[in-house]
């Protein structure tokens, strides 16, 4: 009952959540989900604490990563919606220190904030 509310997005914020359904995502929903039970911390904190991640996920992925990959392959199908581009390629090729051939390949392209790019 708890992951829920904590995976649920909360719309004060403009910080994109999809990171929260990572396995750094889910390891610490779970972990605030086992504190909360046993009432190390309050249901406040653990809010804070899962918005403070999606800030800092979204900041370091934004301005420390470097690594450049390239893909190709055949688009299956693609959508956008509320500012997220979804790709879905099938016979995909994916290039960045190594070479990888995959069947199909999913895609979530999300624009900075204020119109930045």
């Amino acid at each position: 009952k708890r992951k829920a509310s904590m995976a649920a997005t909360n719309p004060q914020t403009t910080q994109y959540r999809h990171y929260r359904f990572s396995t750094i995502g889910h390891c610490l929903i779970d972990t605030l989900d086992y504190l909360i039970q046993n009432k190390k911390i309050s249901d406040d904190l653990g809010e804070d604490i899962i918005d403070e991640f999606d800030k800092s996920i979204n900041n370091a992925l934004a301005n420390r990563i470097r690594s450049r990959a390239t893909l190709k392959g055949n688009i299956h199908t693609f959508r956008y919606c509320d500012g997220v581009w979804t790709f879905i390629l099938q016979d995909a090729k994916v290039s960045c220190e190594v070479e990888l051939d995959v069947d199909s390949l999913k895609i979530v392209a999300c624009g900075k904030e204020n119109g930045r790019k």
